[in-house]
């Protein structure tokens, strides 16, 4: 005859199993729990990622959040208005914007703009301050002003430099009989020899140095733009500034 426990056993053994039991679903719901709110964070991060490459409109220079600079943003914008030769406003359309506009006409204040500086590339300097335009200054902002106004430009963020301007690589999209080509806009400018290489302090290149070193030599052997100037009437826009110091932008 087989032995059976007694009845007071069982209860005990009945009741450490349940204990195990509830162990286990305890287990599970803390786990269920703390893999919910994983991913409710990771929504909500994503979300505001999305927020702020979608949405967000910086509405001025100074709305540039330091972050975006440091993480070398990709910002797009339609140009409002050309400043001289390597300058220019534009008004940011954040990613949602843009395609919602799709190519339709966009005017803003000046005020609601972000001042761009051209990365790598300087621009000869134009009359200011009681002090006379550099040769080919009005041909250098009349090529940037053909090239991008009122058009829609991709700038990549490099820094900010001490006049709170944005100093960035920029690319503007241009289509001839049904062929869209990307220009690397400094890079094009310093080809036509309408700029030199940007070689002063703080100086951005986006790891492009190089090209933009051959450009500007290749510009030079060839006497375009500015290079055909008699060596005598030369004067680099980076030697007219030294000269006319505390009078001019760089």
């Amino acid at each position: 005859m087989p032995l059976t426990l007694p009845l007071q056993q069982q209860q005990q053994h009945s009741l450490q199993h349940s204990l195990h039991l509830g162990s286990i679903a305890s287990l599970r719901t803390v786990v269920a729990v703390a893999v919910l709110a994983a991913l409710v964070a990771a929504a909500i991060r994503i979300v505001l990622a999305a927020h702020d490459r979608l949405v967000q409109r910086a509405a001025g220079t100074d709305d540039v959040p330091d972050a975006w600079i440091q993480q070398q943003r990709v910002l797009y914008g339609r140009v409002l208005r050309i400043s001289d030769g390597d300058g220019f406003r534009m008004m940011h359309l954040p990613v949602l914007e843009r395609w919602l506009l799709f190519g339709t006409p966009r005017t803003g204040s000046f005020r609601e703009s972000l001042f761009i500086r051209l990365a790598a590339v300087d621009a000869p300097e134009s009359a200011a301050f009681g002090n006379p335009a550099q040769p080919f200054a009005a041909e250098a902002k009349a090529w940037l002003a053909n090239c991008i106004d009122g058009r829609i430009v991709r700038v990549k963020l490099l820094r900010r430099d001490q006049y709170g301007r944005l100093v960035g690589m920029v690319y503007v999209s241009q289509t001839f009989c049904l062929l869209s080509r990307t220009i690397n806009v400094p890079m094009e400018l310093l080809r036509k020899g309408l700029a030199v290489v940007y070689r002063s302090q703080g100086a951005e290149y986006g790891g492009l140095r190089g090209e933009f070193e051959r450009v500007e030599a290749e510009a030079r052997r060839k006497r375009r733009g500015l290079w055909a100037l008699d060596r005598r009437d030369f004067e680099s826009p980076g030697a007219y500034k030294r000269r006319t110091k505390g009078d001019v932008i760089a």
